[in-house]
């Protein structure tokens, strides 16, 4: 990085080459590349690279007009985008709307395929481009501190312990939610369609990682009604025989943790999340 006489950010590298000395300068908006993976390991600093960036693409100014620089993002797209997800994850909300009302000109949302979703960036393609919409995809499910969340989550260790989804028949269907709470001893599973043209046909998953199957307590339930369609495949592993639809599944699996539930308020409010003491 280099600052000026007043420690202020003026730039980061992209690369730095020992054997020429070369740092390859790409000004303040490389702070948004790099910054976007230091979040989880020094947020003052992500925060402070995303602030000088944010600062000097004009996003803070009173008299913003989109129109005026739809075609200066159109130019640096993708770190137009890892700003939109650092203001999400910053709680940044004005910054946050600002990008993405020029962010929906460019990016060109739409279906695809047998019920897929991505951004086509108007360069008529067949596909989407994966590294930018992926990238784009974070913006819209991210919470503020989310990103930090899921490097810092150390209060339940037990989710490398607890039981597990397997083997799940994607894309045709896919998972909404897979949530144990280990002091009721449950397993949520909630399923979606993912292919339109498959619903309704039938499809299985498989619950790993259980205490034991013989326990007389495991049981499963979808929708809030017993449900019977599963068998035991081994001493820890069921598989369970449905329809690909939207349906909760609960399965009453026995499995009780060290920390348990009681943990989730927790994660969800420690993250630390940096505002701007510049």
């Amino acid at each position: 990085m280099k600052r000026d006489k007043s420690g202020k950010l003026k730039s980061v590298t992209m690369y730095h080459d020992p054997e020429h000395d070369f740092d390859h300068d790409l000004g303040l908006g490389m702070g948004l590349g790099v910054g976007w993976y230091l979040l989880p390991y020094n947020s003052e600093l992500a925060y402070e690279m995303y602030h000088a960036a944010v600062e000097s693409l004009g996003l803070y100014n009173e008299k913003y007009d989109p129109a005026d620089w739809v075609q200066i993002y159109a130019r640096q797209i993708m770190f137009i985008q890892l700003a939109l997800c650092m203001s999400v994850e910053f709680g940044e909300e004005k910054v946050e709307a600002r990008l993405r009302e020029v962010i929906e000109v460019l990016a060109e949302p739409r279906h695809f395929g047998d019920g897929c979703f991505g951004y086509f960036y108007n360069l008529n393609e067949p596909w989407p481009r994966g590294q930018m919409s992926a990238l784009l995809m974070a913006s819209e499910v991210m919470t503020p501190g989310g990103w930090q969340r899921v490097f810092n989550n150390v209060s339940y260790k037990e989710r490398f312990l607890a039981p597990t989804v397997e083997g799940v028949e994607f894309p045709a269907l896919s998972l909404s939610r897979a949530w144990n709470d280990p002091q009721m001893g449950t397993l949520t599973v909630s399923t979606v369609v993912g292919s339109p043209s498959k619903a309704g046909q039938p499809t299985n998953f498989k619950v790993s990682r259980l205490p034991h199957t013989a326990n007389p307590e495991l049981k499963v339930t979808r929708d809030g009604e017993l449900f019977l369609d599963w068998t035991a495949l081994n001493a820890s592993t069921i598989q369970i025989r449905t329809m690909i639809g939207c349906h909760t599944f609960v399965i009453f699996t026995g499995y009780i943790g060290g920390n348990g539930s009681a943990n989730r308020s927790e994660i969800l409010n420690t993250t630390r999340i940096v505002r701007s003491k510049l």
